[in-house]
């Protein structure tokens, strides 16, 4: 009961509330300006001038108020379409890292033994995708911010870096014969299974967070 009252307590008032609460403000300063006057001087037309002077107000106020609403809903419309790019890049990334994953995988199971480099140019297409995603998300993240896709989107980076040091590492010790194929596919199911997780989780992390952004509620 009392966390549905502070959510009532904390809900923004809506514009059009906003500007009653105003027009009756003004409304009941002319009356009690009006009635202060008539005390003094004995003028019936000082009615009409306060609520001319009331309705001029008004209507620059409401005017303003319009316009920095508008605003601020234009600022949100641009980060929410921003924050929807990012949302689906970081599906994309995962698409990509995915499918590098089967295409290692099918290294191990077939072409091992005949020394089947990988093309280390879709780890230099991954990564090209985090970093635009980067710039992407530190443009929403300069006009509102958050801790968590910001860590997230740290450790994404970092993780990835060693992911893609450790699958050159590999793609190097596929040739050579100085470390038996055991070893090998010991330390790449290790190595891989672990980032790769990691990876999965702060984009998951990123991915969910973008959503208040998308609907309007960050």
């Amino acid at each position: 009961m009392k966390i549905n009252i502070m959510e009532k307590l904390n809900k923004p008032i809506e514009p059009i509330t906003t500007l009653v609460i105003i027009y009756l403000a003004l409304v009941t300063i002319s009356i009690a300006l009006y009635a202060l006057i008539q005390i003094y001087v004995d003028d019936k037309s000082t009615a009409s001038n306060l609520l001319s002077w009331t309705a001029t107000l008004f209507a620059t106020i409401a005017l303003l108020y319009t316009f920095n609403s508008w605003r601020e809903q234009k600022g949100s419309d641009v980060l929410s379409r921003l924050a929807e790019e990012c949302f689906y890049k970081t599906y994309t990334i995962l698409d990509k890292i995915e499918d590098l994953n089967k295409d290692y995988e099918y290294n191990l199971k077939y072409n091992l033994n005949n020394k089947c480099r990988f093309d280390l140019k879709k780890l230099e297409l991954i990564d090209i995708e985090i970093k635009d995603l980067s710039e992407r998300i530190k443009l929403i993240m300069d006009e509102k911010p958050n801790k968590d896709i910001e860590v997230s989107l740290v450790n994404l980076k970092h993780n990835y870096n060693k992911l893609f040091i450790k699958l050159v590492e590999f793609d190097e010790n596929i040739n050579s014969n100085d470390i038996s194929t055991d070893k090998i596919l010991e330390n790449y199911k290790i190595t891989f299974e672990e980032l790769n997780l990691k990876n999965l989780v702060s984009l998951s992390i990123i991915s969910h967070k973008l959503m208040d952004y998308i609907f309007h509620r960050k």
